[in-house]
């Protein structure tokens, strides 16, 4: 899809000050959560730094976000790196008050690395904001629901995320 409403998880930082629609489900192994607010599917775990990690998604596209509600302070800085595993992803980092995301989709390559992914680490300049060890979390059945959510589709989150009506879409 090209049409940006806004950056994928702009909409998700603002969304934090707002009432959700529905409150959070945890997924089977108790880590990820997932959830339907503001427009978009958002699905999010807590690394051990207590940064949080969000995937997010509107029609199918995935982005990411990283927040430091309450931990270490995210540096500002030009470039930006997401890593699975070996993989890497660059792109310009976003930044709201504490917090760092991407705000174009991840390219389909890096979706389908990060769902095998046993590491996922973003850098800003070189230094780490977060560094998540995956393993055995279940994020690519995570990834997998959090793109049927956003495509619509009903399942153990709950109702998918509807579409609006055409004459009511914001433009692009």
């Amino acid at each position: 899809m090209t049409r940006r409403l806004l950056p994928l998880a702009l909409a998700a930082l603002l969304a934090l000050a707002a009432p959700a629609a529905a409150a959070p489900v945890f997924e089977e192994r108790g880590i990820w959560t997932l959830e339907v607010y503001d427009g978009r599917c958002v699905a999010s775990a807590r690394a051990l730094d207590r940064h949080i990690f969000e995937f997010n998604a509107l029609e199918g596209e995935v982005g990411f976000a990283v927040f430091a509600p309450d931990g270490p302070p995210i540096p500002r800085g030009r470039n930006g790196r997401l890593l699975a595993d070996e993989h890497g992803y660059d792109f310009k980092p976003a930044f709201m008050v504490g917090a760092v995301y991407v705000a174009e989709p991840l390219d389909a390559a890096t979706v389908a690395a990060i769902r095998r992914a046993d590491l996922v680490q973003v850098l800003v300049d070189d230094k780490a904001v977060i560094k998540m060890d995956v393993t055995d979390t279940g994020l690519a059945q995570v990834i997998d629901a959090l793109v049927d959510c956003s495509n619509g589709k009903a399942g153990w989150w709950g109702e998918g995320l509807k579409p609006e009506p055409s004459s009511e879409r914001r433009p692009s």
